[in-house]
C-alpha cells in the first residue's frame, strides 16, 4: 500500500518548478489528498506513514489528474473561501475572486453611512458570495441576488440557505424582465 508521504512525493517529483511554484503545488496537492481522504491537514503532515485505502488513493490520483490538466482547483474540491465564509462552487458559476472582497468592501462602506433597511442588488449573483457577504454583514440590510441561470441560483441558494440570515432573497430571471423587476419591488 501507497503511504500519505509517498503519494505526496509521487505527485510532485519531476516537478521543474521554481521554489514557490513548487510549493504551492506541494499545498495543492496536500488539498486534493485531505479531500480525497476526509482528514485534516494536521493529520497529512502529523502521520505521513499512514498507509492510503485503495479507494483513496484513486480518489487522489483522478483529482490530481485533473488539476494537472488545468482544472480549477475550486471546481474539484467544490469549494471556496471568501470574505468570512467557504461557498460551495461549481462548474454553474464563476469561482469568487480574493478581489471582489473589495466590492464587498466598498459596498458595505456605501451602505453603512444611510439610515434604516438598505436594499442592496446582486446582479448576476452566481454562487451568491457577494450577496451574503452583504447579507451577513447586517440584518438591515434587505438583500436581492439576482441570477439568471437555473444551475447558477441552486448553488447561490444552496450557499445562502446555509450561510444567512431571513434577510437575504434570490430570485431567477434576466436583470431587466418586467417580472424579476416585480420579485425585487
Amino acid at each position: 500500500m501507497v503511504t500519505i508521504a509517498q503519494a505526496l512525493a509521487h505527485a510532485t517529483a519531476g516537478a521543474a518548478l521554481s521554489d514557490d511554484a513548487l510549493a504551492s503545488l506541494r499545498f495543492e496537492t496536500e488539498l486534493l489528498l485531505m479531500n480525497a481522504a476526509g482528514c485534516t491537514r494536521a493529520s497529512l503532515l502529523t502521520w505521513p506513514a499512514r498507509e492510503l485505502e485503495p479507494a483513496v488513493l484513486a480518489t487522489f490520483e483522478q483529482t490530481l489528474k485533473r488539476r494537472l490538466e488545468g482544472e480549477p482547483l475550486a471546481y474539484i474540491l467544490g469549494v471556496r473561501e471568501f470574505w468570512d465564509f467557504e461557498l460551495v462552487v461549481s462548474p454553474a458559476v464563476l469561482i469568487p475572486r480574493h478581489e471582489t472582497e473589495l466590492l464587498v468592501e466598498t459596498a458595505l462602506e456605501i451602505a453603512a453611512g444611510r439610515e434604516g433597511v438598505q436594499h442592496l442588488l446582486d446582479l448576476g449573483t452566481g454562487s451568491g458570495a457577494i450577496a451574503i457577504a452583504l447579507a451577513r454583514a447586517a440584518e438591515r440590510y434587505r438583500v436581492i441576488g439576482v441570477e439568471l441561470s437555473p444551475e447558477a441560483l441552486l448553488v447561490a441558494q444552496e450557499n445562502g440557505s446555509r450561510l444567512a440570515g431571513e434577510n437575504l432573497d434570490f430570485v431567477q430571471g434576466s436583470w431587466l424582465s418586467n417580472e424579476v423587476c416585480a420579485d425585487i419591488a
